[in-house]
């Protein structure tokens, strides 16, 4: 007994003993070169993680290496000291489980404070911070007792430790590390919440859908989690000789979550490019690459899912390609599946080709300062909603043919609902038929100024049905384009700057024409006004006679 235990810390001991001294050694290297470097990198760092505020995955890389690297080295020495010198003896197996226990507890807790300082933003900051303050030690015991779990089951230690040992070693420590699961799930319940459902003020303006999903998400998240607990408790209890498989499975469940949330991080870009200025070949970067490789990233992202969800299923002893392939009802909901993504993902390219292709259109030209013309702002919108609806529409169709329904009666009933809003909605149609050509015959666009019979402003705004005008008192009219009957456009090509000079009777008529002549040579020729003129003073005349004395008119043509 005495040997056994002696053996049993001589080999916890070597291990305890290398890996401290390689941490010790990892530490005052990074010691010195924190010194050598600017005193302001120790100050960006959280006390607890080490890792910077706006982490890089090289921080993340190197943070890993220094917090486990050191254990994980020390373990494998330990692994060679314990087969070789000691054969494979008990003790020094149990010192081996032991060991693999810590080791894998503080990889699970280095994980998911890697995982937790990710989401460190201005509006999540609290609850990380609290996560990362009270949940390392919870962590590590959960870690530390699952590896703890799987190891009792493996053939080596059955054979080292005996059977009914590793019987109560595996069903102990699964129970307790599925405990440990739901007391984690139950106090940090809000706080991981918060990390699910806050997002940024412009991303819950711009999708208030999604923000309200994530809402429910984060307030309901950990009822899956206890359920998942639950169960294997009670099926721990209620089985006979296999309470471990149940826990076992648990533990690798929620595991395999940790895991694909963490990819579905790496798969984005690192945080600290969101934070940092863009790189001169960032900005010189086309938008389509942009554009596509987003589309890339979330593909990654579903295939990570998706894999998680097969992988989840033969965990618990099944396969979603087997039963995709155990009957022919599997088989047709799989090819309907597909068809219907493949649609979804082929419509989803081609909105990003058209999407990207008028936005570059609508943005200033790289390298030069030229602004799209009025026309292409006017049409370019009314185009990019065309193709949406269009897309969308198609979309939808192919979607339900692949499902199984006939889409025949829906497109002869959409032909006659058509029919029956063009007789009863004629000034809709009119409307649409009018902007149609207007919008071709480029007679009005965004930011012209227009008068009408009965209104005149600025152009704000256009659909396919209405124009939008901005008055001089501020007020927007919203137009129907059947109402337009004349429009006066103010702001194509060029207008007449007209006025009238007055001259005394008394005054020498020709001596007058002949000095106006010389004031309108000196303005065209100011530089001030040269560029904004067309053509230089045009003296149309004599116009007529007022009591004080004739009245010539004359003319400038400024550009608009």
């Amino acid at each position: 007994m005495l040997n056994s235990l002696r053996e049993f810390a001589k080999v916890i001991g070597g291990w305890a003993l290398c890996g401290w001294v390689l941490w010790e050694i990892g530490h005052r290297i990074r010691v010195r070169r924190r010194m050598r470097a600017a005193t302001t990198v120790a100050l960006t760092r959280t006390p607890r993680t080490g890792l910077p505020d706006v982490p890089s995955w090289m921080d993340v890389g190197l943070y890993m290496l220094r917090r486990i690297g050191p254990w994980v080295v020390a373990f494998g020495l330990t692994v060679l000291l314990a087969y070789q010198h000691y054969a494979q003896s008990p003790a020094s197996m149990a010192a081996v489980m032991v060991a693999h226990a810590i080791v894998a507890g503080a990889i699970a807790g280095a994980v998911c404070q890697v995982i937790f300082a990710l989401f460190r933003t201005a509006h999540r900051r609290l609850a990380v911070h609290q996560l990362l303050t009270r949940s390392p030690w919870l962590l590590f015991c959960t870690g530390a007792l699952a590896a703890l779990g799987n190891s009792a089951t493996d053939s080596r230690m059955i054979a080292a430790l005996g059977t009914n040992l590793c019987a109560l070693l595996s069903t102990a420590a699964n129970v307790a590390a599925a405990i440990l699961i739901g007391v984690f799930a139950l106090r940090f319940r809000r706080q991981v919440g918060q990390l699910i459902a806050q997002r940024p003020l412009e991303f819950r303006q711009s999708h208030p859908a999604m923000t309200d999903l994530l809402r429910l998400a984060g307030q309901a998240w950990h009822l899956p989690v206890l359920a998942v607990v639950v169960a294997s408790v009670i099926g721990t209890v209620l089985a006979a000789g296999h309470a471990d498989v149940f826990l076992r499975r648990t533990v690798a469940s929620v595991a395999l979550f940790v895991v694909a949330l963490l990819l579905t991080l790496v798969a984005g870009r690192s945080p600290k490019a969101s934070v940092r200025a863009p790189r001169i070949r960032d900005r010189r970067r086309s938008a389509y690459l942009e554009r596509f490789g987003r589309f890339a990233m979330a593909l990654v992202r579903v295939l990570i899912w998706v894999s998680v969800v097969e992988l989840a299923a033969r965990i618990w002893g099944t396969s979603v390609l087997h039963l995709v392939e155990a009957s022919a009802a599997g088989r047709h909901i799989a090819e309907s599946v597909l068809s219907v993504t493949a649609t979804v993902l082929l419509a989803w390219l081609v909105w990003l080709l058209i999407d990207t292709a008028i936005t570059q259109a609508l943005s200033p030209a790289h390298g030069r300062a030229a602004q799209p013309s009025m026309r292409a702002k006017t049409i370019l919108p009314l185009v990019r909603n065309a193709s949406f609806v269009t897309l969308l529409v198609i979309a939808m169709m192919v979607v339900l043919a692949n499902l199984g329904v006939n889409v025949t009666p829906l497109l002869a009933g959409a032909g006659v609902v058509g029919l029956a809003i063009g007789f009863g909605a004629q000034s809709l149609v009119q409307d649409l038929i009018t902007g149609l050509f207007i919008v071709i015959e480029d007679s009005i666009a965004i930011g012209d100024s227009i008068e009408l019979p009965d209104h005149a402003g600025v152009v704000e705004g256009m659909t396919i049905r209405t124009v939008k005008l901005r008055d001089g008192k501020g007020a927007l009219h919203t137009l129907p384009y059947s109402q337009i009957k004349a429009v006066k456009n103010l702001s194509r090509g060029y207008a007449y700057a007209v006025f009238s000079i007055g001259i005394a009777y008394q005054s020498d008529l020709d001596r007058a024409l002949e000095l106006i002549r010389s004031i309108g040579t000196q303005i065209a020729h100011d530089h001030r006004y040269t560029y904004k003129l067309l053509s230089g003073l045009d003296i149309l005349g004599l116009d007529r006679f007022d009591p004080s004395g004739p009245v010539v008119m004359a003319q400038f043509r400024p550009a608009r």
